[in-house]
């Protein structure tokens, strides 16, 4: 706030006698039409485009005049400077630098991944080829405003793979009778403490402020098998079907045969019939020429003509 002089406070004391009812309700007019003009200039948001498109009409104008979505920062500045207010402080200062205002937590029992096959090309229905599961998975995400602090946590408690069953008699989902493709090495060693097998943590602007930036990823062993028949069998199941694609050129090219083959006939049988026209127009131009006689007499009066008698040529 400024100190004002004399005169300026009498100025002001003279301008609020003049502040009616009457000049307050034209002061807001005027604004609203101003505001109005401001909204019609500015661009439409997609909002607003899906809004007209589905209801077939612009919405409705809000009677009353929001001057805080209206007004610039400029006219807000002079605004609050001139009646003394500073506005509303949503500085993340005030907030201690521990405190945090998104704390999200994901906790994913189980995801289970099955690929799907025939075993034998006789098989009528399809079967459990290919198992994964990753059980106990976690997600945490905190965000600490007065930093503009994140932090990432991840754990994946354990991750199997299982090939074929041996004994096909048992539940497509029971994993007793399937071989293990891959497993951590603790639940292979079947040690008591059976630890995360993948845990990573990202954290921007940690609270102890040594670092802007801490990473942590702490991963134990995973023991990998390899068995034959899964491989195969996996590699059957992905890999391009070639009697199909095959078939699928045979049919493009007969239907590309069999298209150019109808262009040349009919082309050709365009061809031929121009021939002959224009024969039959050079004929019709000879004959005018030649005062109505026929040009293909000889001097004597009789026809040119060939003859062809037993592969001679008379």
């Amino acid at each position: 706030m400024f100190d004002l002089g004399v005169e300026q406070k009498q100025r002001a004391e003279e301008l609020e006698k003049k502040l009616d009812v009457f000049n307050l309700t034209y002061i807001r007019r005027c604004a609203e039409i101003e505001a109005k003009k401001r909204r019609d200039l500015e661009p439409e948001t997609l909002w607003e485009s899906i809004w007209n498109w589905w209801g077939g009409s612009e919405p409705a104008d809000n009677p009353e005049l929001d001057f805080e979505k209206v007004m610039t920062p400029e006219e807000k500045k002079k605004l609050y400077d001139a009646i003394g207010y500073e506005g509303e402080d949503t500085s993340t200062i005030t907030y201690p630098e521990e405190y945090i205002d998104i704390d999200l937590a994901i906790q994913l029992k189980l995801l289970d991944v099955n690929v799907w096959s025939k075993i034998n090309e006789n098989d009528a229905q399809f079967r459990v080829i290919a198992r994964a599961a990753i059980p106990d998975t976690g997600l945490i995400f905190k965000r600490r405003p007065a930093k503009s602090a994140i932090a990432i946590f991840v754990d994946l408690g354990s991750f199997q793979v299982f090939g074929i069953a041996t004994d096909l008699q048992q539940s497509e989902f029971s994993s007793n009778s399937r071989p293990v493709l891959a497993q951590p090495v603790s639940r292979s060693l079947s040690t008591s403490n059976q630890q995360k097998l993948l845990q990573v943590e990202f954290e921007t602007n940690p609270l102890d402020g040594s670092s802007d930036y801490r990473v942590k990823v702490v991963s134990q062993s995973l023991e990998i098998k390899y068995n034959a028949p899964t491989i195969n069998k996996l590699s059957e199941c992905f890999e391009q079907d070639t009697q199909r694609n095959l078939q699928g050129v045979k049919q493009a090219a007969y239907s590309t045969y069999t298209n150019v083959k109808h262009r040349s006939y009919i082309l050709m049988k365009h061809n031929i019939e121009k021939m002959v026209l224009s024969r039959n127009s050079e004929k019709k131009i000879r004959k005018k020429k030649s005062g109505g006689k026929n040009p293909e007499k000889n001097k004597s009066g009789k026809k040119n003509s060939v003859k062809i008698k037993s592969g001679k040529i008379l």
